[in-house]
């Protein structure tokens, strides 16, 4: 960490390598969520998505089996809380923050 701190200062500033510090602190060792996210929205004709599929079309696995193996496992989280529902459906007119392990974030609109 201060390799990166030192290299950050050489590039950019003293205040910029602070600010990387505690923003690097803040995301990994904290878990907070990032401030900027990809924004989805994602349309449907029924009355909801299905967990699972609505994390595969927002791009954040690339199939629905490993969003029901990260369900699994502990490794998805919607507004910071730990899904452990398979069958759970996002309703219409919702909007969600989604996390998928520990880096892949997206804002998630259902129309």
């Amino acid at each position: 960490m201060l390799l990166a701190q030192e290299i950050v200062e050489r590039f950019h500033s003293r205040q910029a390598a602070e600010q990387a510090l505690t923003d690097f602190n803040a995301r990994f060792r904290d878990g907070a969520m990032p401030e900027s996210m990809p924004e989805v929205t994602l349309r449907t004709a029924g009355s909801g998505l299905p967990i699972a599929q609505l994390v595969k079309l927002a791009g954040l696995v690339a199939s629905t089996s490993e969003a029901l193996r990260l369900i699994a496992q502990r490794g998805l989280k919607l507004d910071g809380d730990v899904v452990s529902d398979k069958a759970l459906v996002i309703a219409t007119g919702k909007t969600v923050v989604v996390q998928a392990g520990k880096r892949k974030f997206a804002r998630v609109s259902v129309r």
